[in-house]
């Protein structure tokens, strides 16, 4: 039996996602951002994602603990990129294996 779920994120997780990112951007240089973002500044991010199509955001969660996301974003704004994304995967620093 799978121990995990796959399922798309929904609002209810921002704060967790939130926390998960700042977390990478306090302790390593993988981000390149600077300041950790709050919720509210984070909440445009999400806005971007939708449940099909080329802009998703999926989280995993085992027994009900988001343990990280994957997503996928525009590359760049630019026309001729429209088909691209920007893949992006975080999990919690204490996730393994």
């Amino acid at each position: 039996m799978n121990r995990f779920q796959i399922r798309t994120g929904v609002i209810d997780d921002l704060i967790t996602l939130t926390d998960l990112y700042n977390y990478y951007i306090a302790n390593t240089a993988t981000t390149f951002d600077m300041k950790p973002y709050t919720v509210e500044s984070r909440s445009v991010w999400f806005s971007q994602f939708t449940p099909t199509g080329r802009h998703q955001l999926l989280v995993v969660e085992e027994a009900g603990e988001v343990l990280g996301y994957a997503c996928s974003a525009p590359y760049k704004v630019k026309q001729a990129y429209e088909t691209s994304v920007e893949v992006s995967i975080y999990l919690k620093s204490n996730t393994q294996g």
